[in-house]
């Protein structure tokens, strides 16, 4: 009986210590300055054309074509793109290297080169589309607008299982 009066008591007492140094922190934050800076909302590339900013070769006609934004010093984009490579949909696929340094755009070209279309593109090029995250993928359409973006390479995948389950759907209701 003892044991659980000192429980309850110890208990009762850290809540109590628990409560206050939360008040006295509560206060220190609301006498902190307010920030001056103010954070830009990106907008979203969904909808723009690529075709307008980023010149590159005509692409077998398909309904869409997978294009992967990247930097070559960037150990995020070598994995997502590693990634991708080991199990990619039928979907053509070009990568866009951010060429800001070109050395290393030249090494990711020679390591690349042989497995897909590479096109170096600018910094500038990439905020005119609202691509502001190495790596982002993102899917076009056949007239080059942006459908969507996903920032990983399972995002494509996933999207493209919907996609094909979606049209078996509509064979399957068209019969």
């Amino acid at each position: 009986m003892v044991l659980v009066s000192l429980s309850v008591a110890c208990y009762s007492l850290l809540y109590i210590l628990t409560y206050l140094i939360l008040q006295r922190l509560k206060v220190e934050v609301e006498t902190l300055p307010k920030s001056t800076i103010r954070k830009r909302v990106a907008s979203s590339p969904i909808g723009l054309n690529i075709k307008s900013i980023v010149h590159y070769p005509e692409i077998e006609k398909n309904n869409f074509t997978i294009f992967m934004f990247a930097s070559p010093s960037c150990a995020s984009c070598h994995g997502e793109l590693e990634d991708y490579l080991s199990n990619r949909p039928g979907i053509p696929f070009v990568c866009l290297v951010e060429n800001s340094i070109p050395t290393l755009t030249t090494e990711f070209i020679n390591i690349y080169q042989d497995l897909f279309p590479i096109i170096p593109v600018s910094y500038e090029d990439m905020r005119k589309l609202n691509i502001h995250t190495n790596p982002s993928f993102i899917i076009i359409n056949s007239q080059g607008k942006i459908e969507r973006v996903v920032y990983i390479a399972e995002g494509i995948r996933t999207w493209y299982r919907d996609l094909i389950h979606l049209s078996n759907e509509n064979k399957a209701y068209s019969v």
